[in-house]
Formats: C-alpha cells, sequence, structure tokens
C-alpha cells in the first residue's frame, strides 16, 4: 500500500516500518494514541505479520554501523539501559517495537511506529541482541533453545504463543544465533560493566599462576609451548624459591615476559587469566565430615577473602580458574566477596559471573573415560555430589550406576595409594581449559554460576566468553541438580553465620 502523510483520513491512523513495504491501516482510531493503546494495537500487529516478520518488544540502537537489539518484558530495563547507552554515544533508532526480517544471512531491523513517526528512517542492520533478565543471578549467560522461547513468548504477554507460532522462522533461530542475556539487576553500572565486557576483544596473552607447588609448577611446563603465551607471572609465599624458578624457565623460552609477582594484587595486575592453585599447609580449622576436598575449606575461605579484596582494588578484568578445593565452594565464594565492600555489604563492584570458572568436571569427565567408553557424561560438584548421566539426542539422563559413580569419585584417593597427590590429571584439564578460552570455541566441563545463585559443574558450549548449556536435563536429572543446589543454598548460609569474621578482619 503506497501512502504519504497527505492521504491519511482524520479518523484512521497508519502504522508501518522502515526498510519494509509494511504498511496496516487501523480506522476509526485516534490520530493521537497515548502508550496504551499504543501499545495494544503494535502487539495486535504482531499477530498478524507475515511469516518472513518477526516482531520484538525491544529498543534498537546504533554505533559506529553496529546495531543492537535490546530486548525484555515492560519494567526489565531496557529503557533505562539504552539512555545510558546513549550517553556513551549511541544513537536510539526504536524504544518499543521493533520489526525483525532476513535478507540473506542479515537481520535487518526497523520501527514498528507511527508511519509520520518513521518518515526519514532506515532499516538497521542487527548484529547483536541483548535480552534483559533481571532476576536472573548470572550477570552474561545465553539461553538454550526452550529458554529462549519461553522468553520471546514472556517478552510480548498477553499475546498467546499460538498466535505467534508462524513466526517460528528463519529469522527467530538467526536472531537466537547472536543473542546473549544480561542478567542480574543490582544496579545500572552493573549492567553497562558487563555490556562493555560483552563488547570488548577476547585478548588472552598473559597467564598468572597463584600457588607454587606441585600443581603450578607443573602447569608452568604444561603451557611454556604455548603460542598464545607472551607473559608469565608467578606467585608463592616461598619468595626465594621462586628466583631460582624463573632464571630456569627463562631458557626454556627466552622470548616471553616472565615475573614473579611480590604480592597478589602484583600478579593479577600482570595477568589476562589467573590460576589459582593454592594450598594451606598446617590449617588449625580442619573439616573431617565431609570428606578429602572439605577438609580445609575454612583456612581456603581466608586466602579467597583476602584476594577478593585484591581483585576489587585493581577492578580485574581478566578471567579466573579456581583449582584450589573444594572447587565449586571457592568459585562461589570468591565471586561474592569480591562484591562485598570493607564492612562486608554487597555493593556489586567485583567480579562478573562470566570471569570465575572451576576446574574439575572435565578432570571427572576424563577419569570417567578411563574406565568406560560408552556415551556418558557428568554434571553437579567436583567431589562427592556428582552425577553421573547417559547422553540421548540432545537430552542427558541420569545414570543409576552406584558402582561406576564410586570408581570416579574415589580416582583421586586411589591415585593417593601409590604416590603423594595427582598431578598429570588435573594438570592436562587446566591446559585444555586454557586453550577453550583462547580458541572461543569449545565445548569445555566446568563450574559456573547458575541461575539459583551456585556455582555448580555442568557441559557447555563456550562462545566469545559467553557459555550456553549443551544438554536439556530430563526431569529426574534437573530434579537432583536442583536437589544439590538447594543444599548450597543451606552450606552457603551457615559458613557465611559462623564464619562472618572472615569478612570483617
Amino acid at each position: 500500500m503506497k501512502v504519504n502523510q497527505e492521504n491519511i483520513k482524520d479518523n484512521e491512523v497508519i502504522f508501518s516500518v522502515p526498510g519494509t513495504n509494511l504498511r496496516f491501516k487501523l480506522i476509526n482510531t485516534p490520530k493521537f494514541l497515548s502508550v496504551k493503546p499504543k501499545k495494544k494495537i503494535r502487539l495486535n500487529i504482531a499477530e498478524k505479520l507475515p511469516k518472513d516478520y518477526l516482531a520484538f518488544h525491544a529498543a534498537l540502537l546504533k554505533k559506529n554501523n553496529k546495531g543492537i537489539l535490546i530486548t525484555g518484558k515492560s519494567g526489565s530495563g531496557k529503557t533505562t539501559l539504552a539512555f545510558e547507552l546513549q550517553k556513551q554515544g549511541y544513537q536510539i533508532l526504536a524504544n518499543d517495537f521493533v520489526v525483525l526480517w532476513l535478507e540473506g544471512e542479515i537481520i535487518y531491523a526497523g520501527d514498528l511506529n507511527l508511519y509520520k513517526n518513521n518518515i526519514g528512517k532506515k532499516k538497521m542492520k542487527v548484529d547483536k541482541v541483548i535480552c534483559l533478565e533481571p532476576q536472573d543471578k548470572r550477570d552474561i549467560f545465553s539461553f538454550d533453545w526452550q529458554e529462549w522461547c519461553k522468553f520471546y513468548y514472556k517478552t510480548l504477554q498477553p499475546i498467546n504463543k499460538k498466535g505467534l507460532k508462524t513466526n517460528n522462522s528463519m529469522v527467530f533461530k538467526k536472531a537466537y544465533e547472536i543473542h546473549v542475556v544480561l542478567g542480574n539487576r543490582q544496579n545500572i553500572l552493573r549492567w553497562l560493566t558487563a555490556y562493555s565486557r560483552l563488547c570488548s576483544t577476547n585478548n588472552i596473552s598473559s597467564l598468572g599462576i597463584l600457588g607454587f607447588g606441585t600443581i603450578g609448577s607443573s602447569l608452568v611446563a604444561s603451557v611454556l609451548e604455548k603460542t598464545w603465551l607472551k607473559g608469565l607471572s608467578i606467585y608463592s609465599t616461598k619468595l626465594k624459591e621462586l628466583k631460582g624458578v624463573k632464571m630456569d624457565i627463562e631458557s626454556a623460552r627466552p622470548n616471553i615476559s616472565i615475573k614473579i609477582a611480590n604480592t597478589s594484587k602484583d600478579l593479577f595486575s600482570y595477568s589476562d587469566i589467573v590460576v589459582i592453585s593454592f594450598n594451606v599447609n598446617n590449617p588449625q580449622n580442619i573439616i573431617t565430615k565431609y570428606g578429602e576436598r572439605m577438609r580445609k575449606l575454612y583456612s581456603h575461605l581466608e586466602v579467597i577473602w583476602n584476594l577478593s579484596r585484591d581483585l576489587r582494588l585493581i577492578n580485574f578484568k581478566g578471567i579466573i580458574f579456581i583449582v584450589t578445593n573444594p572447587v565449586d565452594i571457592l568459585s562461589t565464594a570468591i565471586y561474592y566477596f569480591t562484591n562485598l565492600d570493607e564492612e562486608g555489604k554487597y555493593d556489586w563492584r567485583g567480579l562478573l559471573s562470566n570471569q570465575v570458572f572451576g576446574v574439575g568436571l572435565g578432570l571427572d569427565y576424563k577419569r570417567l573415560k578411563t574406565l568406560t567408553q560408552k556415551n556418558y557424561e557428568v554434571v553437579g560438584e567436583h567431589g562427592e555430589n556428582l552425577i553421573l548421566a547417559v547422553v540421548k539426542g540432545n537430552k542427558l539422563h541420569e545414570l543409576k550406576n552406584d558402582k561406576l559413580l564410586k570408581k570416579v569419585v574415589n580416582f583421586s584417593p586411589s591415585i593417593r595409594k601409590y604416590t603423594k597427590r595427582t598431578i598429570y590429571g588435573p594438570v592436562k584439564e587446566i591446559s585444555d581449559l586454557l586453550d577453550a578460552f583462547i580458541n572461543n570455541n569449545r565445548c569445555v566441563r566446568l563450574s559456573s554460576l547458575q541461575k539459583e545463585g551456585y556455582f555448580l559443574g555442568n557441559i557447555y558450549n563456550l562462545s566469545n566468553g559467553v557459555l550456553n548449556q549443551k544438554y536439556f536435563f530430563n526431569k529426574k536429572l534437573r530434579f537432583k541438580y536442583k536437589k544439590i543446589l538447594k543444599s548450597y543454598s543451606t552450606t552457603w548460609n551457615n559458613l557465611i553465620k559462623k564464619h562472618s569474621n572472615i569478612t570483617s578482619s
């Protein structure tokens, strides 16, 4: 339908989408629409779009010819984030409803608005879709397909999702491919920090190793031949020994920068990625109730608290790998501790959830593979709460095999019957994860923050520093996994209450 502003009658309004021939005429409609009637009309149009077009409740912005779509349900913070980005040089092209379509492999978008408001506007290429889930505990993550569909329908309520079924098309799938989610809306500064991290290039060239015992020293030998490594920093309480270590490393690879950090703060300052592998000798407060990995928890928590102060002080932008046990709890601790101020109150100025990862689940998987070559997986805690699973298509089902599970969980104690500690398995797993984060496109098994707010191991595809869960869980496995997370909630709250002196010392 060809139209211009002059031939629109007094009792009708026309909505259009820049870059398309889409026109929607409404008769007996006032020319001046308030917010609620306008939204109702747009929702009605969303249901009537041709199958190759898709409506999003979203803001459309551009900067340097890069287009981003910020989408979420009403009240999620789209407009607030858009206006803050506008202060950073972004131009707001649309701020309520946007229509997407494909031209070849490229997604374009245009403002679904009154014809008179769209005069002079053009279509915009969409490079990234930012979804807002403010109640989720994670800072940066991505949806699985089911979550993506639920999220989309939720943003367009009260439309019945059956009315949008024809929009489950190529453009819907393409938008999924370029989406990322911002959660944990504590304040707008945190969202801006998370968004800035999404836009930054992932250049990792310097490695820091905190703790130079058996694992730390063996890791150096493993990474020296890696071509990406341009700088290596080491920190240990035994500084004198490290002088000789530095000379030895330099003779192995003279063309990289080797630094002995005088403090943990210096180590974090020098490094893009830090492996935390310390071990407290002769701790005062030992836990004997929950197994080997939990024995030194209280002493290790005190070290983690002190490290969190340094990470906050330098505003660390890199990645942390937690190797020290218990991996899942210490990963949770360093994430939350860095977001506490000196009085023990949350100000959320610390690490983001995709800056902290626990190392151990991948090692459990490798150990499983020495026992069976069947299509089995592991999820859950690196320790006593490990869960065996079997892969069936794109789903994981709980595998009940107590004998096999016991062998995997007791793999490390079995090794230590003959030698002091495990070395090669843990070091190879750390090395493999380093490669995965450098290459940015691999399947990884690690501990990360779950939407419930605690770290636990799962299987992910890694892309541009963002994790995407690889498998759906069937009902029984999902129940068991969430049961572990619930027990973690109790454990964590008890730890904080019992050892509140950690954050007040």
